[in-house]
């Protein structure tokens, strides 16, 4: 692969999957097929794992962050992609930012980047086809005083870019359900800064439960899933 000689002396000093095809294919793909794009773009995700240390990431203390801005990361749609499930509406980002503790929560969406692309990995160890994870959000509760502020902002900007230029084509489905119309808000920001298939893969829906329900029942068993989204699945802080 013409792609691989190219960034074959940057690869010496990644991790084993680094060197593998199927990651390998990523960054040609969101550079569609140009390999000098594909290797300026990987040698920038390089230069981002350094300067963020990302590879420390999951041995900082999160206790904070998981009580006040939880995530989920335990279930599996039909397809055997990981499925993260996030309480958007919960999330009273205005605090964070005004306790100056922004760029930390952004980190913590960076730590469920990577923790989301380690299960895939290892469920690929398993020998299961899965490239690809979904995500859910609920956003029953969201006010654009606590979550879409002025000072909340760059978050949104950070999260996607980050998504974006470091996890291009990641994404199989993105839900947001319960979004009150104030949401449009977020996703007038989010939307500039989404690749194509990203756009492709979101799907919003208003209150209308029924609907939503049918929707995830569709891509995700409710086994695989909370009470909160319609599942069965139980937990103790959501």
């Amino acid at each position: 692969m013409y792609f691989r000689n190219l960034v074959s002396n940057q690869l010496k000093s990644q991790p084993a999957y680094m060197n593998e095809d199927l990651f390998l294919i990523r960054w040609l793909r969101a550079k569609n097929l140009d390999a000098r794009q594909a290797e300026r773009m990987l040698n920038e995700h390089f230069k981002w794992r350094k300067e963020n240390k990302i590879d420390q990431i999951n041995d900082e203390d999160w206790t904070e962050f998981e009580r006040e801005t939880p995530w989920y990361l335990d279930g599996v749609n039909k397809a055997g992609f990981p499925v993260a499930e996030l309480p958007f509406g919960d999330w009273n980002v205005r605090r964070v930012a005004l306790s100056g503790k922004l760029p930390k929560l952004l980190r913590y969406c960076f730590k469920l980047f990577e923790n989301v692309e380690e299960r895939i990995r290892n469920l690929r160890a398993q020998g299961k086809n899965v490239t690809q994870w979904g995500f859910i959000g609920d956003i029953d509760g969201f006010t654009i005083q606590t979550q879409a502020c002025p000072i909340c902002t760059p978050f949104y900007a950070g999260y996607i870019s980050t998504l974006e230029t470091n996890y291009p084509g990641a994404m199989d489905k993105v839900f947001a359900v319960n979004t009150p119309s104030s949401f449009e808000t977020v996703i007038r920001l989010m939307t500039p800064l989404m690749r194509a298939d990203t756009r492709t893969a979101m799907e919003v829906f208003g209150v209308n439960k029924q609907q939503w329900i049918k929707r995830l029942d569709s891509y995700i068993d409710r086994d695989q899933r909370s009470e909160r989204f319609g599942g069965t699945k139980v937990r103790d802080s959501i």
